[in-house]
């Protein structure tokens, strides 16, 4: 019931969504709810790219309304991702930024993680290789949000999980997390170390 609440209260606090915006975004939702449930033959990351799903997994109708979905949702922020042979041209390269890291990383098997600030959850597919226990990302991007649940009706990724909620709703999950992820995030806030600070406690 408190997690339904403040997820009521990050929506509201987005006013700024016109009524236009939001008749696009349910569009959207109500398409994205027809396409079928399955878990894809494939689910794999090569050479940056996030590559989820075969075409000919899909019969010519549904592949044509899952791409009608994709195009719906863009621009698609992180990246990139392969979706059922749709190759989608993200407006940032992830993949780079992944790279400068993944050396460093720490061991993530059978750990819980926070994505803060996943957007579409490009980063939670990638972490999947290194086998952690659950992936929960937060973000209160809604058409992030949209572009995630599109890939989970297909992923079978089951340890993954997104939830439409601030960065400083994170005390909703006390002492939860075993690694926290902030990427791409505190430039845009006003105090960068206090919030380094807020997500280690």
């Amino acid at each position: 019931e408190a997690l339904c609440l403040e997820r009521s209260r990050t929506f509201a606090s987005k006013g700024g969504i016109g009524v236009p915006t939001l008749t696009e975004m349910d569009q959207t939702a109500e398409n994205i709810q027809k396409l079928p449930y399955m878990k894809t033959s494939k689910l794999l990351s090569k050479d940056g790219v996030a590559l989820i799903g075969d075409r000919d997994e899909f019969s010519n109708e549904e592949f044509e309304h899952f791409e009608k979905c994709i195009k719906e949702m863009m621009p698609w922020k992180k990246g990139p991702f392969n979706l059922f042979g749709i190759e989608i041209d993200s407006e940032w390269r992830s993949d780079w930024k992944w790279e400068r890291i993944a050396p460093n990383l720490p061991a993530l098997k059978d750990k819980v993680v926070c994505d803060l600030g996943c957007a579409n959850g490009y980063y939670m597919y990638r972490m999947l290789e290194l086998e952690p226990k659950l992936v929960l990302g937060l973000d209160p991007n809604l058409k992030a949000w949209l572009q995630f649940q599109a890939i989970q009706r297909f992923s079978g990724a089951e340890n993954l999980q997104y939830e439409y909620l601030r960065g400083e709703q994170m005390d909703m999950f006390p002492q939860m997390f075993d690694v926290v992820f902030c990427l791409g995030v505190l430039y845009h806030t006003p105090d960068p170390i206090g919030k380094l600070w807020f997500v280690s406690i």
